[in-house]
């Protein structure tokens, strides 16, 4: 019973202050992907308290295929924020069940005596189904390629095509002339 009423008096003189944070969806599945694919989901943070808080994201394992944008950001009063979720899936990637967890905590303002900090998670996964094997044309490489712009490629295609068929009417009329 005194472990009770020391746990009461603790709680009343310890400076207490009110803080929520709400998310919704709390799991993001994006089923099934496939090698070099890439896609987008949300989900929204709420804030319910009566003042500006801010917030950060914090992924658990941190594999750079999940990635959550703004990582750090405020919400006003008793309004929201949508967080965008990419995923991106590497090339070569095993048949399997992926997932990861970002956790969003309320960051304390420094002048508040309390160090708690409430936070929310949301899980994100995906399953990497076996991809069948099939060619890929070298335009396709081209246009999935970072290194390349396949608009750069085709215009200095085009200008040494032009420089070629120059040269080659020049040539040929060189030829000409000698039987002139």
């Amino acid at each position: 019973m005194k472990i009770l009423f020391i746990f009461i008096f603790l709680i009343l003189i310890s400076p207490l202050f009110v803080v929520s944070i709400g998310v919704s969806p709390t799991e993001i599945d994006f089923k099934n992907l496939s090698n070099g694919e890439k896609q987008k989901r949300y989900f929204t943070v709420f804030n319910t308290l009566d003042e500006e808080a801010l917030y950060s994201l914090n992924v658990k394992n941190n594999n750079h295929i999940f990635y959550f944008y703004p990582t750090e950001f405020s919400v006003p009063a008793n309004e929201n924020k949508k967080i965008e979720v990419v995923v991106e899936i590497p090339y070569g990637m095993d048949e399997g069940y992926y997932s990861d967890i970002v956790y969003i905590t309320e960051v304390q303002k420094s002048n508040e005596k309390t160090s708690v900090s409430p936070s929310l998670a949301v899980k994100a996964s995906f399953f990497v189904k076996k991809q069948q094997l099939k060619e890929i044309s070298f335009i396709e490489k081209l246009k999935n390629s970072p290194e390349f712009n396949l608009n750069e490629i085709l215009i200095v295609s085009f200008v040494i095509f032009i420089g070629a068929i120059f040269y080659f009417f020049e040539k040929e009329k060189s030829i000409f002339d000698c039987f002139n």
